[in-house]
């Protein structure tokens, strides 16, 4: 019965999260329109302070604009806080939360086999010691890793890097203006 005790030990120290927390997973992001907390008010620096969720694990982007055009990076980070100079923004993370990151019914097969490896990783170390059979869990980790991040990767929308400030004034468009289109006179 050890087996059984150990492995409610890997389960209590949630490899879910562990796993949920080392990458970007399609299946676990979030976006919400986040207004400040009103009750800080910063002594200096940034005019507004706002709380990270509560299903919080990972930040993925930031904006000012609903679409995400424009990547926003004028905040700083703080505990569990972000600081910027606007009342507003707009957030993608990966959350925790049992509709997203928890909802196994959304896993991909490839991302239940990591999680099941890592455990299985943990498992092994505890009960044989095996430096063989650890290493050979860390190699299917690694390929299981690979395999789901590529699955995963497949379901986002391809990603442009924002214009430089070269081709946007070719296109008669100021630094900051390249979604609104030549100027056409």
């Amino acid at each position: 019965m050890p087996q059984r005790y150990h492995l409610d030990t890997i389960w209590d120290e949630d490899p879910i999260q562990l796993m949920l927390e080392k990458y970007f997973w399609t299946f676990a992001r979030k976006t919400v329109e986040w207004n400040y907390n009103s009750a800080i008010e910063p002594d200096f620096g940034y005019q507004y302070a706002f709380d990270h969720p509560t299903d919080y694990v990972r930040l993925v982007e930031i904006s000012l604009d609903e679409y995400f055009r424009n990547p926003f990076r004028d905040y700083r980070v703080e505990n569990d806080y972000w600081f910027c100079d606007f009342e507003t923004l707009y957030v993608v993370y990966i959350s925790n939360d049992s509709a997203y990151g928890k909802d196994y019914s959304k896993w991909t097969k490839l991302f239940e086999n990591m999680v099941a490896t890592y455990m299985a990783q943990q498992l092994s170390l505890a009960l044989n010691k095996s430096k063989s059979d650890k290493q050979e869990l860390k190699s299917d980790m690694d390929e299981l890793h690979k395999r789901a991040k590529s699955l995963d990767a497949m379901e986002s929308p391809t990603r442009h890097p924002p214009e430089c400030s070269w081709v946007s004034s070719r296109r008669g468009g100021r630094k900051g203006d390249s979604n609104r289109g030549p100027i056409l006179g």
